[in-house]
């Protein structure tokens, strides 16, 4: 009788926990899925980070570390750092009672008098879904402060309140070499 519990209840648990966590798993986030996933092989060693404010959780190099005079919320970090690269986070689009398009926040972002992205930056769409989304690529005039930093702006499915204001849009910021694989790891949560 006890050789039937191992040889058929086990399994028959395991497969429930598998059946569990996945449906559980997939609940939890849609990917951001469309910025060239090849691009998430070159994350070989990663650390994951999560924000449950932001609502968001992504991997990145594991050699990068916090960088703590780039502020944060809550005491969690909100820019890395390494020898190789960078990443951040911010919210953009407080006024959530007027329409804002994600056409008006990139032209915000790459019309700055400082031009951010350089002059002439590309703008394009990437395939992440019903999520709408922006790459923001840097033109070769980006003045060399940036470090080569490109963006990818993400409309939150509903808005997101962090702090005393209402969010619209998620932003994830990285030297362009990174950005792509980071973003390929990219994940909102609880939606």
């Amino acid at each position: 009788n006890e050789k039937k519990i191992i040889y058929f209840g086990v399994p028959i648990l395991a497969v429930a926990l598998l059946a569990i966590f996945y449906y559980f798993g997939s609940q939890i986030a849609p990917a951001i899925s469309g910025v060239d996933k090849n691009l998430i092989a070159g994350l070989s060693a990663t650390r994951s980070y999560s924000n449950q404010d932001f609502k968001v959780s992504l991997q990145y190099p594991s050699s990068w570390e916090p960088v703590a005079d780039k502020g944060g919320f809550k005491g969690k970090p909100l820019y890395f750092r390494g020898s190789n690269g960078f990443f951040g986070i911010d919210a953009l689009g407080t006024d959530a009672g007027v329409k804002i398009s994600i056409e008006d926040v990139i032209k915000n972002l790459i019309s700055d008098k400082s031009n951010p992205y350089g002059t002439s930056p590309s703008i394009t769409k990437p395939d992440t879904g019903n999520i709408e989304s922006r790459l923001i690529t840097p033109s070769a005039d980006q003045s060399p402060e940036k470090n080569g930093e490109a963006a990818f702006i993400v409309r939150y499915p509903t808005p997101v309140t962090i702090g005393a204001n209402a969010f619209l849009f998620f932003m994830l910021y990285a030297d362009a070499a990174h950005l792509g694989e980071i973003a390929s790891s990219l994940q909102l949560l609880n939606f």
